[in-house]
């Protein structure tokens, strides 16, 4: 029973121990939770701030008002409202201006181009009368000066006609060799021309070919380029992924091994408390052990503690011996019965309703008186 107590005890006292490591590792962890959700929190809070600030001074450079961040953010959200609100008034109101001046001018242009034509209107219409007039008269001298030009030149071209009317009988002889010579120089031109076309043309396709020749080439290099830089961030992307889920196997497999090694180090741990437990429990048992055969070991009456009163008698006579108070040893031997002589004495004593040393010490007297 008190090693069975004790080894209670002991796993009571290793399961508080337990327990109250795991409290304290869930509330540690449920600090670094919060502590990371405030700072997610405190991120993502400073984010819309930026993004508030940045919207704000957006609205405001729409309005031809700019303002740094740092003064924006100095505002509070009403007052912030407030600029954006007086911009606005203030563009409008430049706009407003913008548009009365512009009336303005355009009225005031209006009225100047409307008087301009009233009063020139009158000198415009006396001058283009007189320009008029004038421009009907120099066309009238040209137009006499060019008709006695033309029969002038008539009179010579007749003239000239009469002179040379005698040469018409060799006219076509001349003409035929001349027209023949321009004949022939013509078609070499037109041949030649043609030749320099169809060179031309010739050239020109080979100048085509030979281009859409480069540009498919240009165009596979661009595809094979594209492609082997695909298939190189396909391999870069591929050995990123390896080398991740190799990582992420190695964290794996040492938080394992960490953990098994914790584990181990724990049932370690515990098999060394509970050794430690067992081998005192069995050392204290032993000790135990050691005690109780010490105390029923047989001892003489003559080096027990106290002594033997008178009227008791002696362990051959087939006495049962008993201490000075009355109270029996412990090293009686074993009755027929598998019962110590100090147990059988005690029911004897119990049956008889008296005190088994009286007895004994009564019947050790009256022997001895006769």
């Amino acid at each position: 029973n008190l090693e069975k107590n004790l080894l209670v005890k002991a796993n009571k006292e290793r399961e508080e121990k337990e327990r109250e490591e795991a409290v304290r590792k869930r509330l540690e962890k449920e600090r670094l939770e919060r502590e990371e959700k405030l700072r997610e929190e405190e991120r993502i809070r400073k984010q819309h701030e930026l993004r508030d600030l940045t919207l704000v001074q957006r609205e405001l450079e729409k309005y031809n008002r700019f303002v740094s961040t740092e003064e924006i953010a100095a505002l509070d959200p009403a007052a912030r409202r407030a600029l954006i609100l007086e911009a606005q008034s203030d563009a409008l109101r430049a706009k407003e201006e913008e548009s009365r001046k512009l009336s303005d001018q355009a009225k005031k242009l209006d009225y100047f181009t409307r008087a301009l034509r009233l009063e020139s209107a009158e000198v415009i219409a006396k001058n283009y009368a007189a320009q008029v007039e004038k421009d009907r008269v120099e066309h009238e001298k040209k137009n006499a000066e060019l008709v006695e030009a033309l029969k002038a030149k008539h009179a010579v071209d007749l003239a000239e006609k009469a002179r040379l009317a005698h040469m018409q009988a060799f006219r076509p002889a001349f003409e035929k060799d001349m027209v023949a010579a321009q004949r022939t120089a013509f078609d070499r031109e037109i041949a030649a021309r043609k030749a320099a076309a169809h060179k031309k043309r010739r050239n020109e396709a080979i100048e085509d070919a030979r281009a859409a020749y480069e540009d498919e080439l240009d165009r596979i290099e661009r595809e094979r380029l594209k492609e082997r830089d695909r298939q190189a961030k396909e391999e870069r992307d591929r050995i990123e992924r390896e080398n991740h889920e190799r990582l992420r196997r190695e964290r794996e497999a040492e938080e394992a091994a960490e953990r098994e090694r914790e584990a181990a180090a724990e049932r370690k741990r515990k098999a060394d408390a509970e050794a430690a437990e067992k081998k005192r429990l069995a050392e204290a048992e032993a000790a135990a052990e050691a005690k109780k055969a010490e105390d029923s070991r047989y001892k003489p009456p003559s080096m027990r503690t106290g002594g033997v009163g008178p009227g008791v008698g002696a362990a051959g006579s087939g006495g049962v011996p008993v201490r000075a108070g009355g109270e029996l040893d412990r090293w009686s031997q074993v009755g027929p019965k598998g019962v110590t002589a100090a147990k059988a004495g005690d029911v004897r004593g119990g049956e008889r309703g008296m005190d088994v040393r009286g007895d004994r010490g009564d019947r050790g007297g009256g022997d001895r008186g006769d």
